[in-house]
């Protein structure tokens, strides 16, 4: 009954920032939100944005974001990735919100999938080499189209000699030599 399912919804999003970091919390949060009216779900996407990149970056919190992004609605899709504008570089280096930036370049819209490839292009430097931030690129790269992923390539080969050195700079460079070879 709703009006059960309502006093359920309000008492997890009354005690959200604790629910959310437990690994019992996390996925009752992501059950509140499938039930959800319209009304909670954005109460509990506005939770989710006072804190997103710290949420993204905790190790149980970071699949209720994930679940939001992958079952929200648009416009609750866009908000979430939008709130990590200016530190997408920064999430892709961290184990969780390396897996949060990926369903981003997944699930976004192309005109913020894009804003988000021009943020890993500016900080390639700080990508290429790292164990985690490799997957964001491999994905990044996906992503894009021809022209852009040129753009994006043409950065990371400015890294090319010390990428063969490093098992994460290769594993891009191998995923660009056999999926877009010139």
């Amino acid at each position: 009954n709703s009006k059960h399912r309502s006093v359920v919804v309000d008492c997890v999003l009354g005690g959200f920032d604790v629910v959310v970091r437990n690994s019992h919390g996390c996925r009752i949060i992501q059950i509140c939100f499938d039930l959800a009216s319209a009304k909670e779900k954005n109460r509990m996407v506005s939770l989710i944005l006072k804190t997103a990149t710290v949420l993204a970056k905790h190790e149980r919190a970071n699949y209720a974001v994930q679940h939001v992004l992958k079952n929200g609605s648009e416009e609750h899709v866009e908000s979430v990735a939008k709130a990590f504008r200016g530190y997408f570089v920064a999430l892709a280096k961290q184990k969780f919100a390396s897996k949060v930036v990926e369903v981003c370049l997944r699930v976004v819209k192309f005109e913020t999938k894009m804003m988000i490839v021009d943020e890993l292009i500016s900080g390639v430097k700080y990508l290429v080499f790292d164990q985690f931030a490799n997957y964001v690129v491999q994905n990044a790269l996906a992503a894009c189209r021809p022209a852009k992923r040129a753009k994006f390539i043409d950065a990371i080969r400015h890294y090319a000699t010390r990428m063969q050195e490093d098992p994460s700079g290769k594993r891009i460079l191998q995923k660009i030599q056999s999926t877009w070879p010139e």
